[in-house]
């Protein structure tokens, strides 16, 4: 991977990658367009884009904040779904209501990471290091 990407470059594939999936996504509701067709063209797209992400982070550091929160991505992952559920039963999920979605599942991740998935690292960790007792061969 060569390291003549520069964020300009990067930032505007990002935002083509936007505005592509969003003309994929009105292809797909306005004219019954197929994912088969669509998904295909945009994982061929991705490909590139993905391509010059990885080819800028290899040579430049990527932002603190994120990189700390990729320690609980998982259980991003595992909240963003209940989360969404609990704020739309109170709520409309709107422009307005999207930021708190945000701020509430990356709080309640970070919240269940230092909870569960910390102290299981550190105890998958702790069993990991014990030595198993080595038996004499007969």
């Amino acid at each position: 991977l060569k390291n003549n990407i520069s964020l300009l470059k990067l930032w505007l594939f990002r935002i083509a990658i936007f505005l592509l999936s969003v003309g994929i996504q009105v292809l797909r509701h306005k004219l019954h367009t197929s994912n088969i067709i669509t998904g295909n063209f945009f994982a061929l797209v991705l490909f590139f884009w993905l391509k010059n992400e990885f080819a800028y982070y290899k040579y430049n550091t990527s932002v603190a904040l994120f990189e700390k929160m990729g320690k609980f991505s998982y259980s991003l992952y595992l909240c963003h779904g209940l989360i969404i559920i609990f704020i739309s039963a109170y709520c409309t999920l709107n422009v307005f209501t999207y930021p708190l979605f945000i701020l509430g599942t990356i709080l309640i991740s970070y919240v269940a990471y230092l909870a569960l998935e910390y102290p299981s690292h550190k105890l998958a960790q702790r069993l990991t290091r014990k030595k198993t007792p080595v038996t004499e061969p007969k």
